[in-house]
């Protein structure tokens, strides 16, 4: 399936031999994947070895067309449907677009996690639910021949065969944003004479290239034009992605999908999309190719594009909008990009040598405002209670690396795929063992460090719900409804900074001191001294409101104020904690009566914005 000279533009013998060479090149990674297709065909029709191993691989058979066995987990609610490959010889179960159900709960504590999130005081220090190569997901057909090269493999080696994972996520892009997921990521490539969504780069044979670079001279001598593609192209051309290279979406349809998510949620004040809170970040993980070939201006047009009803904060705008970023200002917060229509910004890892009205950022200079960016992690040698981890386990003297360190912003990821023994990475796993996931309990974990985007792969709903830094599981429970809960009382508990309802007034409602902010605080002063916890009613004071009481308890330099990212929540119940207390009142108003006082600052309407794209007045 990848040998259709119709993608390198079938410009006669010289491009074919030219694509010949490239295949040559590659045999030694995509061997196993060509095997088990050759396999598939060549045991014989009707036999008995045949049968078996159709038995291992599919769910049902029909003629030449092959439902292969999908990774998607049976308790996954959503709509079914089969992706099909253009060929239609190979399908696979997905969940449809937007089906998966998101809990009641989940939905909740989403858009409270968008609401309060966008009130800390930098983008620097938010906290942004992520994906890892988002869009290499099986939802688009990505990983659907797993099954079967997983299967010839075993027969082959049984368990030191291993297995393929080939795709980073399960569900799509849109039904990611569903479950919070703010900051995507999507591997954008040129090839087959379109930029598409694919998985390569990395591979670099510089002898190689210089032969292919030698033939473009010669078929640029002849009028023939030349060849866009070089060894890093490996792995989207030929495809190791589970799928034919000619099958691999556009980037276009992909940002298509985002933008019409972003304006939607937007506007929408109900069920799943509703997310008028959200701001979306995008990062590209794309290479140098795209400069060399003359490709950037055709990325920059896929977003203007997809943006042209506005939303998209680009550099340009950004200085012209906050004049102070040009001295060396932090990133603004997003409550702020929220209030001045902005939704979305996107940034590329690579220098795409960009022109100054570009509307995508680089990393390096994007970052720069927050002190820096950093990826690195080691699970091995993580440190929950310390926040800390050592790049080399085998060194115990290794300097280590502090994730609560709030001068860098912090994307960590673990990759899940699997080339049959070999994990993402191309190194060797143990017999029988698995790549490491970036699970539920490890996300919530990193997050309260200071993680600012944990990026795990496989995303499902019980994952997603490891992002989630302000409503503790089953909360708020107080209230007759969710909703009705945001104009009711919680206090954040000592034992994780989570949030929890209670009634305000009466017998029933808990003495509790007052999570209190100091207004006074330096970034240079200890994270752990930004919480002041005001004291409780002592036995004899009546207090029959105390969660309103709250705030007049606060002392001088510091005021009631609620937790903005999961870190803050973090340091909120280890100030709860040492103080030796159960939890304290948040201000669940927080986040409007920031709203009112920006609004009344700039002599604005202190209601909600009514322009969709604006942000919300985020009354709670």
């Amino acid at each position: 399936g990848e040998s259709d000279p119709r993608g390198w533009w079938g410009m006669g013998a010289a491009r074919a031999g030219a694509r010949a060479a490239a295949g040559a090149l590659a045999g030694a990674l995509v061997c196993t994947f060509a095997s088990a297709a050759n396999a598939l065909r060549g045991v014989g029709e009707g036999g008995g070895e045949r049968a078996a191993l159709l038995a291992d691989i599919a769910e049902l058979a029909l003629g030449d067309t092959l439902r292969l066995r999908s990774p998607l987990p049976e308790d996954v609610e959503c709509s079914r449907e089969d992706w099909c490959d253009a060929a239609g010889r190979v399908c696979v179960s997905r969940c449809a677009r937007g089906t998966v159900a998101v809990s009641p709960w989940l939905q909740h504590a989403i858009r409270t996690n968008d609401r309060f999130g966008a009130e800390a005081d930098s983008m620097c220090n938010a906290s942004l639910a992520a994906t890892h190569n988002s869009a290499i997901t099986l939802a688009d057909g990505f990983g659907a021949r797993d099954a079967a090269h997983s299967a010839v493999l075993a027969r082959w080696l049984g368990k030191y065969g291993g297995r393929f994972v080939t795709n980073n996520q399960l569900l799509s892009l849109t039904d990611q944003l569903n479950l919070g997921v703010r900051a995507l990521e999507l591997d954008v490539h040129f090839f087959m004479d379109e930029l598409r969504i694919a998985h390569c780069g990395g591979l670099q044979v510089p002898a190689f290239d210089r032969m292919v670079r030698d033939l473009n001279a010669v078929l640029d001598e002849l009028g023939l034009g030349d060849l866009k593609w070089d060894t890093e192209t490996v792995g989207c051309d030929p495809s190791l992605s589970g799928l034919p290279a000619k099958d691999q979406r556009s980037a276009e349809s992909a940002v298509e999908e985002i933008a019409e998510w972003i304006y939607n949620a937007s506007a929408a004040t109900t069920g799943n999309g509703s997310a008028p809170d959200a701001f979306v970040t995008l990062f590209l993980d794309d290479n140098g190719d795209l400069v060399r070939w003359q490709k950037v201006a055709y990325l920059e047009g896929i977003f203007e594009r997809a943006f042209a009803r506005g939303g998209l904060l680009t550099p340009s705008v950004a200085l012209r909008e906050w004049p102070e970023l040009g001295s060396g200002a932090p990133l603004p917060s997003i409550r702020s990009m929220l209030d001045k229509g902005y939704r979305a910004l996107v940034y590329s890892a690579t220098d795409l040598s960009l022109s100054p009205g570009s509307p995508i950022w680089q990393l390096d200079a994007l970052f720069s405002r927050c002190g820096g960016y950093s990826e690195g992690f080691n699970l091995k040698t993580f440190e929950p209670a310390a926040c800390k981890y050592r790049v080399h386990e085998d060194d115990p003297q290794d300097q280590a690396v502090h994730l609560d360190d709030s001068s860098v912003f912090h994307r960590m990821l673990l990759s899940e795929l699997q080339y049959g023994p070999l994990d993402g990475d191309f190194s060797r796993l143990p017999v029988g063992a698995l790549p490491v996931p970036l699970d539920r309990s490890t996300v919530e974990e990193v997050a309260s460090c200071g993680v600012n985007e944990p990026a795990p792969d496989e995303l499902l709903p019980e994952r997603a719900s490891g992002f989630i830094w302000t409503w503790a599981p089953g909360e708020p429970s107080a209230a007759p409804t969710l909703e009705a809960a945001d104009d009711g009382c919680a206090f954040a508990a000592a034992s994780d900074g989570r949030w929890h309802s209670a009634p305000c007034h009466g017998n029933a409602a808990p003495s509790l001191p007052a999570a209190c902010r100091r207004t006074n605080w330096s970034a240079d002063a200890p994270a752990e001294d930004v919480w002041l916890i005001a004291p409780a009613p002592s036995d004899g004071q009546s207090d029959d409101q105390p969660c309103a009481a709250a705030n007049h308890r606060c002392p001088v330099g510091s005021a009631w104020a609620a937790p903005t990212s999961a870190r803050d929540g973090a340091l909120l119940g280890m100030a709860c904690a040492k103080a030796a207390v159960k939890g304290a009142w948040i201000n669940l108003d927080f986040a409007r009566s920031r709203h009112i006082e920006r609004r009344a600052r700039a002599g604005g309407d202190t209601t909600r914005c009514k322009n969709s794209l604006c942000a919300k007045g985020a009354a709670v």
